[in-house]
């Protein structure tokens, strides 16, 4: 048998290429291998820096959380030398792009959340044979340190709240004397000029100092030292200023859907007596003279669109039992005047954009339940030496306005169980109308006032006697002897619900 000397030595040549192949695939699983591992060390390192800063964010101590983040890379062999690796971490709030190269946003209060980024470098062991020195990994982490929150009292007990973050001033007194008992004042706007008044304002708190996180007026010194006829007594300006804050009162519910009617109602009045008898359901409309009427417990659905469409006029006297008004065309509304005194058991008033106004030295009682709910521009308006007793009262302005004109006197007590337990008025932050008190009037509230989108106006000689409560408006103005007496108590107000504190990975 012959053998072909040409064929000779093929074999090994064959072996040797084999070898070269399985030691290149051999060097790209050993070098793979290694940037993956690397990979993975860099992102548990990552992970354990994001939620040992979120943890100090949780502990109200964000001053430390970058360099603790820095520390735990340090400690899991991420030592930021900027040559092997570099190890980005934001202050709390601050946000760089990610290894996607986006930076990311988030819904809820950013200053919560932490973010890490590390980079790394690998050398390659067996890639540089075929001009691969190194392989490169990007990771990111970001935490969320949630603080929770023990229920109680809201901006920190303060008994007068300004919330605007920009106007100049926030909270502007004129000739004013201010009593807070068990808490102070909080002003939120950062102008250089947020707490600013003059001739001669005289605030004492006891209980709390005055937080202004921006600037005060000419008239005021940050030791508290008045100066010209101001007065301060009490803890005087806070030695550290408060932190502005974005306010959520998600936890005040949207008013009830108004309640229906199943038949027809009536409102007759005789000719000859002048005697109004009415019936719930739906009527057009109910006009009630000067002899008065009895006004049976059950719904109204009222239909016309005047403002008038309920009317009470010329001393009447109106008795209800448990009565709810539903104003069910948009621009109803009620008129009533001339001395009528009007006691029900209960009221409730559904509205839209017709107003409720009552004027003429008109007496409103009610001691069960009193709900106040309007939708759209609806606005609550009392004049005229009237006065209003209401001791389980709510009123939720959507967009309308609320004042007391003209030597008023409201007694106003909120409910003190249910979805608006310690709320006494709320309106949105999109409502941006102007709360007045005018001169000679005199309010006495139990609850909260929460004006957050508009203005608090009290006018010359206005007092208000809000004992248990907090004033809560976008901003205070307050002119030509005005008085506001607040005796704050944390468990008659308003407080967000407890929550539990959390510290979570978010990325």
């Amino acid at each position: 048998m012959k053998t072909n000397r040409t064929e000779k030595g093929q074999a090994l040549v064959l072996i040797a290429f084999g070898i070269i192949a399985l030691l290149a695939m051999t060097g790209l699983a050993v070098d793979a291998s290694a940037t993956y591992s690397n990979r993975q060390d860099a992102q548990n390192a990552a992970d354990s820096a994001a939620l040992a800063s979120a943890l100090d964010i949780v502990n109200s101590n964000s001053v430390n959380a970058k360099p603790d983040a820095l520390s735990t890379a340090n400690t899991n062999g991420f030592n930021n030398d900027g040559t092997t690796n570099t190890v980005t971490v934001g202050n709390p709030g601050v946000f760089v792009a990610g290894c996607n190269g986006q930076t990311p946003s988030f819904t809820s209060s950013s200053s919560e959340y932490v973010q890490v980024i590390i980079k790394t470098t690998v050398n390659t062991t067996f890639g540089s044979l075929v001009g691969v020195q190194q392989t490169h990994n990007c990771v990111d982490a970001i935490a969320r340190g949630h603080v929770g929150q023990v229920a109680g009292g809201m901006f920190s007990g303060a008994g007068i709240v300004a919330l605007s973050k920009t106007a100049c001033p926030a909270i502007n007194l004129t000739s004013t004397t201010i009593n807070v008992q068990g808490g102070g004042i909080f002003d939120n706007s950062s102008c250089s000029t947020a707490f600013d008044g003059n001739w001669g304002n005289k605030i004492t708190t006891n209980g709390g100092c005055i937080g202004v996180v921006g600037g005060l007026g000419s008239n005021f010194t940050p030791a508290g030292i008045a100066q010209g006829a101001e007065t301060i007594t009490g803890p005087g300006f806070c030695s550290v200023l408060p932190v502005q804050i974005t306010p959520d009162f998600s936890m005040v519910p949207a008013p009830p859907t108004p309640p229906t009617c199943s038949g027809p109602g009536s409102s007759i009045t005789n000719s000859q007596t002048g005697v109004t008898t009415v019936s719930p359901g739906t009527l057009d409309s109910i006009s009630i003279g000067y002899t008065g009427a009895n006004i049976p417990s059950g719904v109204y659905c009222i239909t016309s669109s005047s403002s008038s469409a309920f009317y009470v006029t010329g001393g009447a006297t109106v008795t209800g039992g448990d009565v709810t008004f539903v104003f069910t065309n948009p621009s109803g509304g009620a008129s009533i005047g001339g001395s009528v005194h009007s006691t029900y058991n209960s009221l409730q008033i559904y509205t839209q954009n017709g107003s409720w106004s009552e004027s003429g030295s008109t007496y409103l009682t009610v001691p069960g339940v009193f709900r106040y709910y309007a939708t759209g521009t609806a606005n609550y308006n009392v004049a005229g030496g009237s006065t209003q007793t209401l001791s389980n009262g709510f009123f939720y302005l959507t967009g309308g306005l609320m004042g007391w004109q003209g030597s008023t006197i409201l007694n106003l007590h909120a409910p003190t169980t249910g979805p608006y337990a310690n709320i006494a008025i709320f309106s949105p932050i999109s409502n941006a109308t102007t709360m007045t008190v005018n001169g000679g009037s005199t309010i006495t509230v139990y609850g909260t006032i929460l004006h957050p989108g508009g203005e608090i106006h009290l006018n010359g000689s206005s007092t208000v006697n809000v004992l248990h409560s907090q004033v809560v408006g976008n901003t205070i103005t307050t002119q030509g002897g005005s008085i506001m007496n607040i005796n704050y108590s944390a468990g008659e107000n308003i407080s967000p619900p407890s929550t539990a504190a959390t510290v979570e990975l978010i990325k």
